[in-house]
């Protein structure tokens, strides 16, 4: 059974793709509201992003279709959409939630993937005094600490539900960023640390304060 989700819940996708206008690849941060189940299963044949697709399903304008999946380790960072038994076409080291329907809110560029692990290794580091291989390697007894589900998540794709969104949204309105990133003196990269700062924190604050039974 697919649970009934409210209307100002925030789903959280975390896309790859590749700039061709900067030479390198990077990620690229998409968040939504009111993910909606849709469909177990969409032929891989079929562009689910594309605007003749989703109106063949119904869709409004404003909507998308969003994959909900994450890597085998990480299924917990779905929650609280159920899993699904996944297609023979799909990988087995990913799990799935099937596909949403959501609104797209925004998007933001979180930086290469070099610069992208550059600030999750400050993030961790600056508020936890540790290195996120510490994190990755013991998370049971970190999950509950500060951005660790942030911090344990792949950096290339896959996507956090609401629920940990939910708690993320907490851990940015609870903590100020470090002070140290205020000087780009110090660091060169500390002016890169302040904007993704502010654009994590600008996403994660979409997200509403429910409770998840």
């Amino acid at each position: 059974m697919h649970q009934e989700l409210g209307n100002n819940l925030l789903l959280f996708f975390l896309s790859k793709q590749k700039f061709k206008e900067r030479g390198n690849m990077g990620l690229d941060i998409d968040y939504f509201k009111n993910p909606e189940f849709l469909i177990d299963h969409i032929d891989p044949d079929e562009d689910y992003g594309d605007k003749k697709f989703i109106s063949r399903m119904g869709l409004s304008s404003d909507q998308s279709i969003v994959h909900v999946f994450a890597y085998k380790g990480l299924a917990e960072h779905l929650a609280p959409f159920p899993l699904i038994e996944r297609s023979p076409q799909e990988s087995s080291k990913i799990v799935y939630a099937g596909f949403y329907t959501a609104i797209r809110i925004g998007r933001f560029h979180a930086g290469s993937y070099s610069g992208y692990n550059m600030f999750r290794e400050q993030l961790c580091n600056q508020v936890l005094g540790i290195h996120p291989e510490t994190i990755w390697e013991h998370f049971d007894e970190y999950k509950s600490e500060p951005f660790a589900w942030l911090i344990n998540f792949a950096d290339n794709e896959g996507c956090i539900g609401p629920e940990k969104c939910a708690i993320l949204r907490e851990d940015f309105a609870s903590h100020t960023m470090p002070e140290k990133w205020n000087n780009p003196e110090l660091n060169s990269w500390n002016e890169f640390f302040v904007k993704q700062w502010n654009n994590w924190n600008s996403c994660f604050q979409e997200a509403e304060l429910v409770e998840f039974g």
